[in-house]
């Protein structure tokens, strides 16, 4: 079974038993029914509506959910796309909900690599150098972060003239200006605990945790881990590494979905950061 089959199986477990909590009551008098009325009562049970039928439709997504994450692996498009329009969906009208996780699941499906193809941990596309895996990272790189106990570790480096500008300058361009308002979007899915407001201490709401002679640290947490954006500008390139520790058993679910998002967007952020930084030259 695939990683992301078995996150939406965790999906699955957490949504029954939200289900049976939030139905309780029902369930209790669906139970009652049987008791006093003896085993025929299980037969038409649920009618087309009200409280029965309502619950009866949000517990039956739990093994169905549970099914699909038996099957489903990266690469897989029809199922992903299936999941990720249902999670997007769900996501609008029940803001408050785990349709956010469906989606980020379905994402990580629709885009991730199959598992048959054996990809390097480090590999050139479109101008873009890219390295994924915390254990045979440049040394350099892995200098620059904090995190002790580092989880996940992606590095992508585009060639740049970086002069004249700083890295905290980079960085804005960047995540607020390239970036903006989807990046807020996806951050506050992941439930980033970020300022966005204005502010000299802060990139996209991200704090500057520290910087160099052409890098900028930017750091923030969440209830499952605590992330770094590392920006550096130097040696006519310009480059993002980002670093994720886990503090929750639930963040590699909840990181290996949105990562595979991650990863697909970052060439493209690279390159449109350098187009606007020329842009301004002029």
């Amino acid at each position: 079974m695939s990683a992301v089959g078995r996150a939406l199986q965790v999906v699955a477990v957490g949504h029954a038993a939200v289900g049976v909590r939030q139905y309780r009551d029902v369930l209790a008098d669906a139970a009652r029914d049987v008791r006093e009325r003896g085993p025929g009562a299980v037969v038409g049970a649920v009618g087309d509506r009200g409280d029965r039928a309502t619950a009866f439709w949000f517990l039956l997504a739990a093994p169905a959910l549970w099914t699909v994450g038996r099957t489903v692996t990266p690469g897989d498009r029809a199922a992903g796309g299936v999941l990720t329009a249902l999670g997007v969906a769900g996501s609008v009208l029940m803001p408050t909900s785990g349709f956010p996780v469906i989606a980020a699941l379905g994402a990580w499906a629709a885009l991730g690599r199959p598992p048959a193809i054996r990809q390097p941990s480090t590999r050139t596309h479109d101008e873009v150098t890219e390295h994924v895996g915390v254990a045979d990272a440049p040394a350099a790189v892995r200098a620059r972060s904090t995190l002790d106990d580092p989880a996940y570790l992606d590095h992508y480096v585009l060639v740049a003239d970086a002069s004249p500008w700083t890295a905290e300058q980079w960085a804005r361009a960047m995540f607020e200006d390239v970036a903006g308002a989807r990046a807020q979007a996806i951050w506050r899915t992941l439930m980033l605990r970020i300022d966005p407001r204005p502010s000299p201490e802060r990139v996209a709401g991200w704090r500057i945790d520290a910087a160099g002679d052409d890098w900028v640290r930017l750091h923030a947490e969440t209830w499952w881990g605590r992330a770094q954006l590392i920006v550096r500008n130097g040696d006519g390139q310009l480059a993002l590494t980002t670093v994720m520790a886990y503090d929750h058993p639930t963040a590699p679910a909840i990181w290996g979905a949105a990562s595979a998002v991650h990863r697909r967007v970052v060439p493209g952020l690279l390159r449109g950061t350098r187009r606007v930084m020329e842009r301004r030259r002029l």
